[in-house]
């Protein structure tokens, strides 16, 4: 009994200090799916949800789109969103609000992309999971997103491309964000964008005449990956299940 009463008792002390340090270490001072989550669970309904990656929340301005569907609409676009993020962030949304309509980006970049030889969570898994509150969905998303060998970093507060930092600078400016309470405003911006709300960033850089877009990524042509193609079939069946209006 002993010896259990001292194993759990390391166990929580050892998580409430990696939950503390993972706090303080995390680089989001200046973070908009920080700004976007915390917006999120603000809203007094979600009527429409676009969804996607982060062409999502940098292309669809949500102050043009509440006038044109006459309702609240919101973004919920994150950094390089994979299929798998999207269907638990949809998941999340149906638990929180009632949602009439979804529209969902199919980016060839993220339809040709398969789910790697190996379950692993990255950076981009870590965002969503940050995003999600509902328990059981937290958990199926680590479940299914890791493997026996990479589980632990997964539940473990701190880790692997959780976004963390050791940059003195980073540190210090996250330090007083805190003191002087602007961390607690939710606010992003920088030189080339700014949150306006609602999961929706500003781009303000240069975009040449004649031109589509301000970089030259240009992925490879593949074919629809058989992993993307499995994911949609879960969120049309939850849109069904629902009884809400699914827009590709």
């Amino acid at each position: 009994m002993k010896i259990c009463f001292k194993v759990c008792l390391f166990v929580i002390i050892f998580f409430v200090l990696s939950l503390g340090l993972a706090f303080f270490l995390k680089d989001d001072a200046n973070s908009y799916s920080r700004a976007l989550t915390h917006s999120f669970y603000k809203q007094d309904n979600i009527d429409i949800l676009f969804c996607g990656a982060s062409h999502v929340s940098h292309g669809i301005d949500t102050r043009v789109s509440d006038l044109k569907f006459n309702c609240n609409t919101f973004n919920a676009g994150t950094p390089s969103q994979g299929i798998n993020g999207t269907y638990a962030i949809i998941q999340q949304a149906i638990k929180t609000y009632k949602v009439k309509k979804i529209f969902l980006e199919c980016d060839f970049a993220i339809t040709c992309k398969g789910s790697g030889d190996s379950k692993k969570m990255g950076k981009s898994d870590f965002i969503v999971l940050n995003f999600l509150k509902d328990s059981s969905i937290k958990f199926n998303f680590i479940k299914d997103n890791s493997s026996a060998n990479n589980m632990f970093n997964a539940f473990l507060p701190i880790g692997v491309d959780k976004l963390m930092t050791l940059s003195p600078s980073k540190l210090l400016k996250k330090t007083k964000a805190l003191i002087s309470g602007e961390y607690f405003k939710y606010n992003y911006g920088d030189k080339d964008s700014g949150y306006d709300g609602k999961g929706c960033v500003l781009d303000y850089d240069f975009i040449e005449n004649g031109t589509f877009n301000n970089d030259i990524f240009e992925p490879a042509f593949k074919p629809v990956s058989e992993y993307w193609k499995n994911y949609i079939g879960k969120i049309i069946a939850l849109c069904k299940e629902h009884d809400i209006e699914l827009v590709f």
